[in-house]
Parts: C-alpha cells; structure tokens; sequence
C-alpha cells in the first residue's frame, strides 16, 4: 500500500510540473502577444524604418568599404610580382608556390586560388597607376575588374566601362552583357573591335573575392 501511495504521490508531483511548464508557457506567449498589442506611439513607425534604412545603407557601405580594401590589396600583391618577375626573374612555379603558402596562411579567404595571383599581376600590369585604381578600378568588385581584364584590352575602352559600371551601378552580369551587346557603345571602338567583342560567349575564368 505504501508503495502504491508513493507511485501515486511521484505521478502527481510530475503532472503539477508539466502543468506549471505549459503555464509559464502560456504565459511567455501571452505576455509576447501583449506586447504587439502596446499603443505604439504615432512616430514609431516612422522611426522603426528610418533606422532600418539607415542600418541597410550601413551594410552596403561596410560591404563596399570590404570590396574595396580587396581590391587594392589585389593590386598591391600584383605589384609585388610584377616587380619580383622583372627584377628577380621569378617564374610561374613560383607564384604558383606563393599562392599556396597564401591560401595555407589564410584559408578563410578564396582568392589564393592558383589562378588568382595571375590576375592579380594582370591587374597591376593594366592599372600601373595607384591613384586610379583607388579613384576608379577599387570602385567596382573584384569580378568586375577580372571580367575587364578578360575580354576589354584597350586602355582607354576599358577606362569607360569602370567608370561607367560605377556610374550605372552595373552588376557583373549586366556589364558581361554590355560589353557583349554592346548596348552602349564606348568612345573610339572600331568596327573590328565591336565585332571581336560580340563574336561567340565568353566567361570569367578568377576566382571569387
């Protein structure tokens, strides 16, 4: 009998537990819907996307600040191996060993890919001057620049698609499909330029910032 009452007594301590849990709950929930159902005052709204607006444009300058410290840094290590080419002979096996201690160093970022550092080199050989690249190239993604570097072989052409990207606010697709299209047409483009420019697709071949 005793054991019985004991059972007894376990059970409905359990069971006042269970109902005190799905009380506080409730009343966790209740007290959630309540406070949707505060009187806000008349200016709330107001406020509530003013500063969510601010924090977005936030964001997007911080996400361009990021882009552009990249790039810059991209310019800088292409500079690096474009002098130590020039100067000290290096080859390709051992940019290609550089971009490997890179990528060890610091896997958390994906543009120490073999490829990459090339483009790097290629970028500083097309923009031998920091101060434009700080003006103008750090301005639009590092895609953007990589899709210049493959397809935009003249200087002053490919000077009027960065400024234009930056100007339009193109997308690296849009600008693919510019140049492809050739929609707007940049000054001093000759008739046999637009049509190696048009002919056939094409893709960029670098690695994501």
């Amino acid at each position: 009998m005793l054991l019985v009452i004991q059972t007894d007594a376990r059970i409905l301590a359990y069971v006042w537990i269970m109902i005190g849990v799905c009380h506080c709950r409730t009343f966790d929930s209740n007290a959630r819907f309540m406070s949707d159902l505060i009187r806000l005052p008349a200016d709330y709204r107001q406020l509530l996307e003013s500063l969510k607006g601010r924090i977005r444009a936030a964001q997007l300058r911080a996400g361009v600040a990021v882009s552009r410290e990249l790039v810059l840094l991209y310019w800088h290590i292409g500079r690096e191996i474009l002098d130590r080419q020039s100067r000290r002979k290096w080859g390709a096996k051992i940019i290609d060993r550089l971009s490997k201690d890179l990528k060890r160093s610091f896997p958390e970022m994906h543009g120490f890919s073999p490829r990459n550092p090339k483009y790097m080199r290629s970028f500083a050989e097309a923009w031998p001057t920091e101060q434009f690249v700080q003006q103008a190239a750090a301005q639009i993604p590092w895609f953007h620049n990589c899709v210049l570097l493959d397809k935009v072989k003249d200087l002053t052409e490919r000077q009027w698609y960065v400024r234009a990207t930056i100007q339009n606010g193109w997308s690296r697709n849009v600008l693919v499909h510019q140049n492809r299209e050739r929609i707007v047409l940049p000054p001093r483009a000759s008739t046999n330029e637009l049509r190696s420019h048009a002919a056939g697709p094409w893709r960029c071949r670098c690695s994501p910032s």
